[in-house]
């Protein structure tokens, strides 16, 4: 029995390649949906760090995290 859907945690590291890899194969050969799933810190805004437009730092954060799994990907 494969599995409908699989998740794949990134942090961008030599070992989650090699996992999006494995999850990659694995999701081809059984038809699975495959999800990446990659948790960002995003601090608050405040004086102390000049971000006071939470809705642009999360964006900005968000863009990031897109090209880096992207880059992973297309690797």
């Amino acid at each position: 029995m494969f599995p409908k859907q699989i998740i794949c945690p990134l942090d961008y590291s030599s070992y989650s390649f090699k996992a999006l890899k494995y999850a990659g194969d694995l999701a081809r050969r059984s038809g699975a949906r495959l999800h990446l799933f990659h948790a960002c810190h995003v601090p608050l805004p405040s004086p102390e760090n000049n971000m006071f437009d939470s809705g642009l730092m999360l964006a900005e954060t968000e863009d990031s995290a897109r090209t880096k799994i992207e880059d992973m990907i297309y690797t």
